[in-house]
């Protein structure tokens, strides 16, 4: 899970030592020194990972570490670079970069999808 931890980190932003704690419901990532629980992860029944779900108070430490002085393109390159990290530490497929969505103020959602080899266009619901 060390290797989990590693791929996550620049993800993150987090320069603190992490560590996996198995609760009985989850695994929590958590700040070695301070104990907060900065999200959850999920694995498949084989024990590979399947997704991280950041805690809110960490999404809101992260929203204002991203935006403290920061313009909004600023604050959407930021979001788009640590999507990129995510993708490279944690896809194993080629995937490309589609389109970020703006849900409201502070969500966004950025979708990477297969590319079909022959034709050269995304395949929907890939990534």
């Amino acid at each position: 899970m060390e290797h989990i931890l590693r791929k996550l980190q620049p993800v993150l932003g987090i320069n603190r030592p992490l560590q996996i704690a198995k609760t009985e419901w989850s695994y929590e990532v958590v700040d070695e020194e301070t104990g907060e629980v900065y999200g959850t992860i999920t694995f498949d029944e084989n024990g590979r990972f399947l997704c991280y779900d950041k805690c809110e108070d960490a999404e809101m430490e992260m929203e204002q570490a991203i935006g403290k002085g920061m313009d909004a393109t600023k604050q959407i390159e930021t979001i788009l670079q640590r999507a990129e990290a995510f993708v490279q530490a944690f896809v194993e497929k080629e995937v490309y970069f589609v389109m970020m969505n703006e849900c409201d103020d502070e969500h966004y959602m950025v979708l990477y999808q297969e590319r079909d080899p022959k034709l050269g266009i995304s395949i929907p619901h890939t990534g």
